[in-house]
Formats: C-alpha cells, sequence, structure tokens
C-alpha cells in the first residue's frame, strides 16, 4: 500500500495513535520526577519493610544470601526486590539504600507509562487515555509507595504487564504470549506472596477464553500454571529448608470481615475523593456515607441506575482479565486480612488494584457517555480528544484534576512522619542511636543487644540488634501470654544490654516494667529519646 492509497483517515489514525504514546511518554517522566524531588531533601523514607529488604540486599551482595539485619534467614519477604537491588550495588557500586530511590522512582514512571498502554488497550477515546494516565501520575498512594524503598511499586508495575499480556493472549491465542506473561507472573510472586492472586486470574481467564478448545484451554492452563508458580515454589522449598516452614508465621487476624470490607471501600473511595480529610476510622462513617451518597448523586447525575448498572455489568464482561484479576486480588486480600494478622488493609495493600479500578471506571464513562455522542473535540499535540458538553461533567472533572493536584503537591511537600520512616532526621540525629554507635556496646553471642526498633540501629549505628520480647506475634489478635513465661528464658544469656526508645510504642511487646519482673536492670544511660540499660538474668 503507497501513501495515496492510505488515505487521510489512516493518516489521521497515525497521527493520533503516535500523539496519544508521546502524551504517555510525557506523563510517565514526570513521575520519577515528583519522586527524586520529593526524596531530594530527606532522602528514601525507610518503612520496617524497607529495612529488612534493605538488609537482605546488602547480605546478599556480602555472599550470605538473603538474611535480616540480625543475621536470620529472610522468609518472611519474597526476594525479587532486594535481588534487584542488590544488582544495582554489584553492577554499578551503588549501595542498595540509594539505589533503591533511583529504583523505585523509575519503577514509577513505568507504571504510569504502562497504565496509559493498558487504557489504551481497551478504551477508544484517547481523551479517556490522558485522563486516565495523568490520574495514576497524580496519585499520592503511589507516590508515597514510590518514595518508601517497598516492594509494592513492583509489584503493581509486574501486575500491569500481567494484564497487557494476558489480554493479548485473550486475543491472539499465542502460546509465546502466554509463556511470556506467565514468565512476569513468576517474578510477580517473587516481589509480594500476593501474587499467587495473579496465577488465579491468569488461570480463570484461560479456563473461560472460548476462542480456544477445551483441550487446548488445559494444556495452556497446566503450562502457565507451572511456569507462573514455579519461582515461587522454589523460594518456599528454600524457606521449608532453612526455618521448616513456606512463609514466615503468623497469628489469627484481629480485624474481623466487615472492618476489612469498610477500609477495603474507604481506601477505594479515596482514590477519588479526598476521604484523608475526614479520617479513615470507623468512627468517621457517617462522614464516608455522605461522601458516597454524594458521589452516586454525581454518578446519577450523568447516568441512569439502569444504565450505570448495564455498564458495570458490560464492564467485567468486556474487561475480561482486567475484572478477572480485580475481582481476585481485592476478594483474597479481604480474606486473607480477616484470616491471617495483617496490617489494617490500607493504601499499601489496596493500591496494585487502582488502576483496574481506574480502567473499570473509565470504561463505564466511556459506554455510557461517549457514545451518546454528547462531546465536543479538540486537537491537543495531534491527539483528537473529546469531552462531555455537560458543564457539570466539566466542571467536576476540574474539581477531581484540582483536588488531585493539590493532594500531590502536599504529598510532595509533608515529610513522612518520623514514626512511619526510620531514615527521617529525628532517628539520624537520635541521642540514644548516636551513644549506641558512640559506645559500640560490647555485645554479641554472648552479651546480645535487645531494643523495641531495631530499623534504627542497623540503619544508623550498623548494629544488627534483636527484637525486645514479644507478648503475641505482630499484628496479630491472638491473646498476650504472661511475662512469667519468659522467667529463665529471657535474656537467653547471663548478660545483655536493652535499648529502649521511648517514642516507639509497639504494642505487641513487652514493656520494661514487665521485663523488670524477670531480670534485673541496671541503666547504663538515659537520654532525651530513649534508655539504654544493662540486663542480667536471674
Amino acid at each position: 500500500m503507497n501513501a495515496s492509497q492510505f488515505g487521510p483517515r489512516a493518516w489521521s489514525l497515525v497521527g493520533m495513535w503516535l500523539g496519544t504514546r508521546w502524551l504517555l511518554v510525557l506523563l510517565a517522566l514526570l513521575a520519577p520526577a515528583l519522586a527524586l524531588i520529593r526524596t531530594a531533601l530527606h532522602g528514601l523514607a525507610l518503612h520496617g519493610d524497607s529495612v529488612n529488604y534493605l538488609a537482605a540486599a546488602r547480605s546478599l551482595t556480602a555472599g550470605t544470601g538473603y538474611t535480616h539485619f540480625d543475621g536470620t534467614p529472610l522468609t518472611g519477604w519474597a526476594p525479587l526486590y532486594p535481588t534487584l537491588l542488590a544488582l544495582f550495588d554489584v553492577a554499578l557500586g551503588v549501595d542498595p539504600l540509594s539505589g533503591a530511590r533511583y529504583f523505585d522512582a523509575a519503577v514509577f514512571g513505568l507504571i504510569v507509562f504502562f497504565s496509559g498502554l493498558l487504557f489504551q488497550r481497551y478504551l477508544r477515546e484517547p481523551s479517556l487515555v490522558i485522563v486516565g494516565t495523568a490520574f495514576v501520575l497524580l496519585s499520592p498512594d503511589l507516590l508515597r509507595l514510590s518514595t518508601y524503598g517497598l516492594s509494592e511499586p513492583l509489584f503493581i508495575l509486574l501486575t500491569i504487564i500481567f494484564l497487557l499480556g494476558l489480554n493479548r493472549y485473550l486475543t491472539k491465542s499465542s502460546l509465546l504470549t502466554l509463556f511470556l506473561t506467565a514468565i512476569v507472573v513468576g517474578m510477580a510472586g517473587v516481589t509480594r506472596y500476593i501474587g499467587v492472586t495473579l496465577v488465579l486470574a491468569g488461570a480463570a481467564a484461560i479456563l473461560l477464553n472460548r476462542r480456544c478448545t477445551v483441550r487446548t484451554r488445559v494444556l495452556h492452563l497446566l503450562l502457565f500454571c507451572i511456569v507462573a508458580s514455579l519461582p515461587l515454589a522454589l523460594w518456599a522449598l528454600r524457606n521449608i529448608q532453612l526455618s521448616g516452614l513456606p512463609t514466615a508465621t503468623r497469628g489469627p487476624s484481629r480485624y474481623p470481615l466487615y472492618s476489612n470490607l469498610y477500609y477495603a471501600f474507604v481506601f477505594h473511595l479515596n482514590w477519588f475523593f479526598p476521604v484523608y480529610f475526614i479520617g479513615v476510622t470507623t468512627t468517621s462513617r457517617g462522614a464516608l456515607a455522605v461522601l458516597a451518597a454524594v458521589s452516586g448523586y454525581l454518578a446519577g447525575a450523568f447516568l441512569k441506575p439502569r444504565d450505570l448498572w448495564r455498564g458495570i455489568k458490560l464492564a467485567v464482561l468486556e474487561l475480561d482479565a482486567v475484572s478477572i484479576f480485580y475481582i481476585a486480588y481485592v476478594s483474597f486480600l479481604v480474606a486473607l486480612s480477616t484470616t491471617i494478622g495483617l496490617e489494617r488493609i490500607g493504601y499499601r495493600y489496596i493500591a496494585p488494584a487502582f488502576v483496574p479500578a481506574m480502567l473499570i471506571v473509565l470504561y463505564i464513562v466511556e459506554q455510557e457517555v461517549y457514545l451518546a455522542g454528547k462531546t465536543f473535540s479538540f486537537n491537543l499535540l495531534g491527539t483528537l480528544c473529546r469531552f462531555p458538553r455537560s458543564p457539570l461533567a466539566i466542571a467536576l472533572l476540574v474539581a477531581v484534576f484540582a483536588i488531585a493536584a493539590a493532594r500531590e503537591g502536599a504529598t510532595m511537600a509533608r515529610p513522612v512522619e518520623p514514626e512511619n520512616n526510620y531514615n527521617h532526621l529525628t532517628w539520624r540525629t537520635s541521642e540514644t542511636v548516636q551513644l549506641v554507635k558512640s559506645l559500640r556496646l560490647n555485645h554479641g553471642e554472648d552479651t546480645p543487644l535487645y531494643t523495641n526498633v531495631p530499623f534504627a540501629l542497623y540503619v544508623h549505628a550498623g548494629i544488627p540488634a534483636r527484637w525486645a520480647p514479644a507478648a503475641h506475634r505482630h499484628q496479630s489478635g491472638e491473646p498476650r501470654r504472661p511475662v512469667g513465661s519468659l522467667a529463665g528464658l529471657w535474656p537467653e544469656t547471663p548478660e545483655a544490654y536493652l535499648v529502649w526508645f521511648d517514642a516507639q510504642a509497639k504494642g505487641h511487646l513487652f514493656g520494661v516494667d514487665s521485663l523488670q519482673e524477670i531480670a534485673d536492670f541496671k541503666i547504663v544511660a538515659r537520654l532525651e529519646d530513649g534508655t539504654v540499660y544493662e540486663v542480667t538474668a536471674r
């Protein structure tokens, strides 16, 4: 086909495709810039999980395998994220703490770009693709995750790539595409253990694929499940060999089903409205009910209830891989949080469902608003964009983006609180940390060092301290055991040290007053933010 045969409409479509892709690239380049700007002054924030990843990456480069900062095997966390941080060190000589800052920023940019590609795969309207991608860029939750040294951004990126690959497989029934998609799923499984939901979603999509015969579906299902599950299965076998269990043990959940459903709803709503301003506790149900009612009214202003329900059903059916994964992930997360002791469902855990949920919303809007033809159009950098003619719709869109931009700006300007960031200036200048670092307490196997904040001592003093004894497992709803059950068992050696930080109340640990019932304490130093004790066994 020559240029004359190609036709002006075809050239117009090419221009629209290139224009949309260029806009996606521009938006994607802004994402790492935002993440790097936020971490430029205070550095990468470090959650407790971040410190475990950091320690595992450093131990890997040191040749001691995947271990915690105290030398025990890493089993409660998946290995891919610290492995990639270790590669930064090996290949570029960049310490994992510095490497994580740039790696996470780059991953944020890729999340924005591949989200745009996913939207483009399912949506006909370039304007909705751009709006959705911009909304991903302006997500304060994704920005926070990308400046914390956590594995969630990598998992979200792999999830989006999985959805793109699965959609292509369902369209083309290509065995190579299925194999590559299964590899991505395997990587997701060793990034976060909840990556098993991708295996479940992929298996369900393959079985429901009517483009293939039953025999072909079964063969493809076996290939997918074997390849996708193999990395996590090998990691579980390694954990069993080292600790006797496939992963770290957790107690029963302390959050009932209704609480997990409530918070899952809260953080869904928070993606589109400023829920944080009215709080996210169960005492704010009245305010949330009002906000939900307003949301329903705004939806009803553009769609009839029957049309909205029809749009939801159509989205679930037409979005195939996306809707299957979204339902599988959210359901599995709620069930898991109700069963075992995890942190309360918050923006971290629910974040992988954000991009699929955004696509579902955009798809419904496209089906029920744009196909009605009540739009106006204009050209933006080679992309033909259409928006509803309704002044109310335009005002709502402007308001939502203004709120999103304001929240993004507030997130950029607000440093992470010290109780959630062990790289905060408060910990860097801690008198207790500095004293322990300067004294280099004579601790080791014969005189171990215990603390209620081992993360701070590892990051800022390089000391692999042990956890102070726990009354029950972390985030567990199990009853507290009496401190007397540790009599004669703690400390494990005749002498030990205990470094206790006053500002860090860990509810699952025994306090100093309780521990004094089973051991003798002598104050080595009392400081503004903590106390150092010498502990002698009775």
